[in-house]
């Protein structure tokens, strides 16, 4: 799966992500300044976060010696919600100096959702692109 594959599902996941938690966290009259602001820090965690760590998910699952397609995913779910909690915990440790909270709580969720929207969304622009042939 090339670079380009990897930035157009980047891109594809920070929309999605944002426009959730746009209709998640805010009201109506406050959806669209949310959703910019959501976008502008999804996109730069989605594109430096995410498809680094797609390039080292997918070296750890092409290492282990899986004969099953089924269970590639399944494992796959799992190398990647282990990469959110772990991207986030470098976050919010380098970033924050405040101790374990429920905001901390939400924040992890909030990773490995982003981390396994990614993953899915992977696999819809890599089969979209054999389709497309590009």
């Amino acid at each position: 799966m090339g670079l380009l594959t990897r930035f157009v599902t980047a891109l594809l996941s920070a929309v999605i992500f944002s426009v959730i938690l746009a209709f998640s966290f805010s009201n109506l009259n406050e959806f669209w300044p949310s959703l910019f602001v959501f976008i502008m820090y999804s996109t730069l965690l989605f594109i430096t976060v995410g498809v680094g760590f797609s390039y080292l998910g997918d070296y750890i699952l092409n290492k282990l010696p899986l004969k099953h397609q089924w269970l590639y995913y399944i494992i796959g779910i799992i190398v990647y919600a282990v990469g959110g909690v772990l991207t986030n915990i470098y976050f919010l440790t380098s970033t924050f100096t405040y101790r374990y909270s429920a905001d901390t709580e939400a924040l992890l969720y909030l990773g490995i959702f982003a981390a396994l929207l990614f993953y899915h969304l992977k696999y819809v622009v890599h089969f979209s692109f054999q389709r497309l042939d590009v």
